[in-house]
């Protein structure tokens, strides 16, 4: 089955297909409000509420309190680009062809020769926002985008508005930001106050009627800069006169300011009791906050790569700490099953909605990366099954994986695939039975290897 093929079926190759709601913009005020918060290259222990004693984020912790915490929560790739794709249409990275961040790292003497793939948000399946626009919701995008120029900009793909669409990174957290539409205003507010300002007024404006809020901030990506009163006190906490460390920890609670102004805002709008909320990451941390006891970090497919904080509220959601495994593509899901009922036919991401409110599971086997790239992390090509406790790192065009089990070893130190070779190959015959069905592109071997002047040895040179 090809890609266009898998996506039709899944009910997604536009709104045209057919979408059960049916079409219009008429508003029901009892369809909840949906905010999703997106923090960039924030780590699993980077929250207070995840065990961090150095980071204030008292705003998170009370989400996490209140509602749902999620301990095994997964990005939808080690990555950006792919885990923005997955969080906005419910499909996995692969399904869309957006394996690596936009435009992707050239690897020209590399053992594998990674597929093309797209360099910007496809214009189908239709984004959460355009689904949620159809049916009458009012829709913005404030923050990072990095998914393309163009036609696959957030008001081409479902978005009322949109403020400041950035493709990369921010140059600097203070004016002038190197990002669309912000310098020469507003004066020397820093990068998040000036996304939650722009948050809360579209909240003013809307609170009337249904809304979705997509704030995907710039922050924690460097280059990492903070405002001077946090980092006074950082400064004075952090041992051994860390000062990346004291800067991070000082983004990281203006991130929880920048949340806390959201929710008083609903709160102050009447909305708060009738808004759906989640907050989480698109991938791991980089070597200033080491997501320890996790191995890895971001661009590596192990559980500091790929395992994120996420926090859920919403109505019916009662507080409890979740081990499910989940990932980023059921986020959309989720919001489909809470404002319709129905979505387990037209994402490929599973509804966590009955998990929430009443702690009933998804009904699926096991949980799928593809990431057939070189990261600057010296990540391989490979992709990743976790069924149960276990998980597989199966190395493409190599005799090489990786097998742990996460209850017992969730820093992944002990390699169990020799000791367990008949449930690799179980776990690979799964992998591969996935890829087939969502039309991932695999890497091919490369005619231009070159041992010598390849930036990341090949297989059989590196350790596992």
């Amino acid at each position: 089955m090809d890609r266009r093929t898998f996506l039709q079926r899944m009910g997604l190759a536009g709104l045209a297909a057919g979408w059960p709601w049916g079409g219009g913009r008429g508003r029901d005020p009892a369809w909840p409000n949906v905010v999703l918060i997106l923090v960039d290259d924030l780590g699993w222990t980077d929250l207070g509420c995840y065990g961090n004693d150095l980071h204030d984020t008292p705003t998170l912790d009370r989400l996490a309190q209140q509602g749902a915490r999620f301990t095994d929560a997964y990005a939808a790739a080690p990555n950006c680009s792919p885990t923005r794709s997955a969080l906005l249409t419910g499909h996995s990275p692969a399904a869309l062809n957006i394996t690596d961040y936009i435009p992707g790292r050239d690897v020209p003497h590399a053992q594998l020769r990674p597929p093309e793939g797209c360099h910007a948000l496809p214009p189908s399946p239709p984004t959460l926002a355009a689904r949620l626009r159809e049916v009458g919701y009012t829709t913005s995008s404030i923050g990072k985008w990095h998914l393309g120029t163009g036609a696959a900009l957030p008001t081409r793909r479902g978005f009322d508005e949109s403020v400041a669409p950035g493709q990369q990174h921010q140059k600097s957290m203070f004016p002038p930001y190197g990002v669309p539409g912000l310098d020469g205003a507003e004066g020397d507010t820093y990068l998040t106050d000036r996304l939650s300002r722009a948050a809360q007024r579209f909240i003013r404006k809307n609170a009337t009627d249904p809304f979705f809020l997509y704030l995907p901030h710039y922050a924690v990506h460097r280059p990492h800069e903070a405002k001077p009163d946090l980092l006074a006190k950082y400064r004075a906490r952090v041992p051994n006169g860390d000062e990346k460390r004291a800067v991070y920890a000082a983004m990281v609670e203006a991130l929880d300011q920048s949340t806390r102004r959201v929710v008083d805002t609903l709160q102050a709008e009447g909305v708060w009791s009738n808004t759906v909320l989640f907050f989480t990451s698109d991938n791991g941390p980089t070597d200033v906050s080491p997501p320890r006891p996790l191995r890895g970090g971001k661009g590596t497919l192990y559980e500091g790569g790929l395992r994120v904080p996420l926090i859920a509220t919403g109505p019916g959601v009662a507080p409890a700490t979740i081990d499910t495994p989940v990932t980023s593509h059921d986020l959309p899901a989720t919001v489909l099953d809470w404002v319709d009922g129905t979505s387990a036919d037209t994402v490929e991401g599973a509804s966590l909605r009955p998990l929430l409110q009443n702690r009933e599971p998804p009904l699926r086997e096991a949980l799928y990366w593809h990431y057939p790239h070189y990261s600057w992390r010296e990540q391989r090509p490979a992709g990743v099954i976790r069924r149960g406790h276990h998980k597989l790192i199966d190395y493409y065009h190599c005799e090489e994986a990786e097998l742990y089990d996460l209850t017992a070893d969730v820093g992944e130190t002990n390699d169990l695939s020799a000791e367990q070779p008949g449930r690799v190959r179980r776990l690979q015959a799964r992998h591969a039975d996935w890829r087939r069905r969502v039309d991932a592109e695999m890497p091919e071997p490369n005619p231009d290897f070159d041992p010598e002047k390849a930036a990341v040895p090949a297989c059989t040179e590196m350790e596992g």
